[in-house]
């Protein structure tokens, strides 16, 4: 009861302090140094009115862009003045003895000082909080396209930053408040505090030491969403009060007795005093910072729902390289929910609904998933939950496609010695092993052992690929007389993946590598289709593996292969040595669906929209040839064909015939950024349906090149590509009076 009221007394001596301290004006200007640039910047820029599913809460995104340029130094740096100033008028002329005269307990004097500095903090967060809304209101009085008078103030989500942030740079207060009080300096606490925060802030940018105390407002601010699991803080939150808890207790310890020795060593018995609570703080932080792994569901249930303007009806989880269907889902208003019995390999799966873009999720048996997808035709939203969660956090954090080093390794690595070489990529390989082994999650959760130990195959397939094909062909051409050898140490990445995992077959990294590394190994010709396949055949027992090469070179073959009497032969002579029924089936409806589109069948129909949004079908054209460019944005031969077409488009220019390039781009948005840059002799139109567009004329690959009657009727859907002579041959030879500008 006596500590009670002492604590009482000292909070208001320390609050009479505070007035005439420059305290309060600090905290007004620091809090509102931020809030007042970002508004003045908002000002000046010109304001969007696009509004789409991906853009913010204008009151939400003034809130974070606040709180992220004052988060991660200026709050650190803050917190470290304010102790000090708070310390300093103790120091001088010895304050600290006099206010020890005063009938109060030590423990009440030194937290009641400590306590007025965490006040202040709060203080300095709430007037963030207000200078951000007031430059709010500020904006929306001045700039009203920002829609800041459409949106609701989010009241809920600005506490939780707020309390958040407060909580982050508790740690900080007790372990600045320790060294200013034993340090009576200004410039030694201060330089201790400025250190500490430019090094959060390079761990913090490099994804290193989350339990340094000065870099979790960093770390907070960074995740300014919170937990995804529904925690009340995050654990590098939680460590920031026992980082507090620990600094208070030593440093109580030192002022009560003002020496090194007699305060944690003298006598013996107060080497406990130290050495118990640090041993109960590394437990503790050993605990908190251990990633913990989410169980197995136990049963196989994928649920979800959609939040868009039209109703859905169907949704597939689909596998690649064929695009197999998995789960064939049902949807009820918008809303599914599906528990099944089937055995199901844990890996990366397609998740695809009609007229949205397809997302990656990755999923198994015994695996719980929800899926939530808004979309308003502009823009689209996709949100995932389960036991999973870490697995498709990883997905969507790590694309695994680009890597500096590996790139430079890639292009210029057959410069380097063989030795030289394998010890640069062994460097770089276990580099991202320990990523993918050091990944977590906001919440200290990493993905099961089945998903790591798949990512590591999956880097170690694009390092092989340097190492047998890349490099090894290099080698051969700069060094003819001499033997590859490399050490034994790459035996390591070997051991990580073979070229015979069928189970990799649905990623196309590993599609990719072992249809180089086989086309080396066999010595192929991959110049003659039927020379690809016998090699194929002879080389490799029949497996998976097998099956996909000659079900990707068949495809391919029959693909580009206007003649449809060699498209027969590889038919009949090629289709039935795969050992998949379906896989047949495939290649057998492909070859069916060319020959039916033959020269003078009425062209299937497609509905396109184009950049002024009007709607065009084949009817639009009639009285008109039609040379069409299917392409995408995505689609790297395609862009190299482009100009080729463009040209073309330039040089004939007779009313008789449009040049159309019409994109089966899933996104809109990627394809108007894209198509209003192309040439304006060419019709920019998108598919409103590129999955039935696609199947309508046998799509298997991109850019295809189709030309149309001005009756509605095909005369080629498999034209030569633009930079071949012959293509634009054929357009002299079916357009009559073809003129040329």
């Amino acid at each position: 009861m006596n500590f009670i009221s002492d604590y009482k007394k000292v909070n208001k001596t320390e609050w009479l302090k505070l007035k005439g301290s420059g305290i309060f004006w600090l905290t007004l200007i620091m809090s509102a140094f931020i809030p007042v640039l970002f508004t003045i910047a908002k000002l000046l820029q010109d304001g969007s009115t696009i509004v789409s599913l991906t853009a913010m809460n204008p009151w939400k995104e003034q809130i974070n862009n606040c709180f992220q340029g004052f988060g991660s130094f200026f709050f650190p740096i803050f917190l470290t003045l304010v102790v000090i100033r708070l310390t300093q008028m103790e120091h001088r002329g010895g304050g600290w003895k006099l206010i020890e005269t005063q009938p109060v307990s030590k423990s009440a004097l030194y937290l009641g000082k400590f306590s007025m500095s965490v006040l202040i903090s709060f203080f300095c967060i709430a007037s963030l909080v207000l200078f951000s809304l007031l430059g709010g209101v500020l904006t929306m009085l001045i700039k009203p396209e920002y829609g800041f008078s459409k949106a609701i103030i989010p009241v809920a989500g600005i506490a939780s930053i707020g309390f958040r942030l407060f909580i982050s740079g508790l740690g900080i207060l007790a372990i600045q408040f320790l060294f200013s009080v034993v340090i009576s300096g200004f410039l030694g606490p201060f330089g201790i505090g400025l250190a500490a925060t430019v090094a959060g802030s390079i761990l913090t940018a490099f994804g290193k030491a989350q339990w340094w105390p000065w870099a979790a407002p960093a770390q907070t601010i960074n995740n300014l969403n919170g937990s995804a699991t529904g925690k009340f803080l995050l654990h590098f939150e939680w460590l920031s009060i026992f980082w507090m808890l620990l600094a208070l207790w030593l440093g109580y310890q030192w002022y009560q007795r003002k020496t090194f020795i007699r305060a944690y060593f003298k006598p013996p018995i107060r080497i406990a005093y130290w050495f118990l609570p640090i041993l109960a703080f590394v437990s503790l932080f050993l605990f908190i910072n251990k990633p913990g792994q989410l169980p197995p569901y136990g049963k196989t249930v994928i649920a979800g729902s959609f939040e868009t303007k039209s109703k859905i009806q169907k949704a597939f989880l689909l596998v690649e390289p064929m695009y197999d269907t998995v789960l064939e889902i049902n949807v009820v208003n918008n809303k599914f929910h599906l528990q099944t019995d089937k055995d199901i390999l844990p890996a990366v799966y397609i998740f695809k609904v009609e007229g949205l873009e397809a997302d990656q999720i990755f999923f198994g048996t015994g695996d719980s998933l929800f899926i939530n997808i808004k979309s308003d035709g502009k823009s689209k939203k996709f949100t995932n939950s389960g036991n999973r969660m870490p697995e498709n956090e990883f997905l969507k954090t790590n694309d695994g496609n680009y890597s500096y080093q590996l790139n430079y390794l890639g292009n210029y690595g057959y410069e380097l010695k063989p030795n030289v070489f394998a010890r640069e990529l062994m460097l770089q390989w276990r580099k991202e092993i320990e990523k993918i082994d050091n990944f977590k999650t906001v919440d200290n959760l990493k993905p099961a052992d089945d998903f790591i130990a798949l990512q590591k195959k999956l880097v170690s397939i694009r390092y092989l690929k340097l190492l047998d094909i890349k490099y090894a062909q290099k080698f051969k051409v700069y060094n003819p007389n001499d033997t590859l050898k490399f050490p034994k140490t790459i035996d390591e990445i070997r051991n990580a993946v073979t070229y015979t995992d069928s189970n990799l077959l649905s990623y196309e990294v590993y599609r990719d590598i072992i249809t180089d590394y086989f086309q080396q190994k066999l010595k192929m010709n991959v110049s003659t289709d039927t020379g690809y396949i016998k090699k194929t055949l002879a080389g490799l027992p029949q497996s998976p593996i097998r099956d996909y090469l000659l079900y990707n070179r068949i495809k391919e073959a029959i693909g580009r292969t206007r003649d449809s009497v060699k498209r027969e032969n590889l038919i009949t002579n090629y289709v039935p040595l795969i050992s998949k029924i379906k896989t047949q089936h495939k290649l057998i409806a492909q070859h069916e669906l060319l020959k039916s589109l033959h020269r003078g069948k009425p062209a299937p129909d497609f509905f396109a929209a184009a950049l002024n949004k009007d709607t065009f079908s084949i009817e639009t054209f009639n009285g008109r040839y039609v040379v069409i460019d299917v392409w995408a944005t995505w689609c790297g031969p395609c862009k190299v064909q482009s100009p080729n077409f463009e040209r073309l488009a330039e040089q004939f220019t007779s009313p008789a015939v449009a040049f159309v390039a019409l994109s089966i781009d899933e996104n809109s948005w990627a394809w108007r950024n894209e198509a209003i840059e192309k040439s304006s002799r060419v019709l920019q139109l998108i598919a409103k349906d590129k999955d039935s567009f696609g199947k309508s004329y046998g799509l298997e690959t991109i850019p295809r090149f189709i030309l149309l009657g001005p009756d509605g009727k095909i005369i080629n859907v498999q034209m030569p590509y633009p930079s071949e002579p012959e293509f634009e041959e054929i357009l002299k030879r079916e357009i009559p009076g073809l003129s040329i500008y």
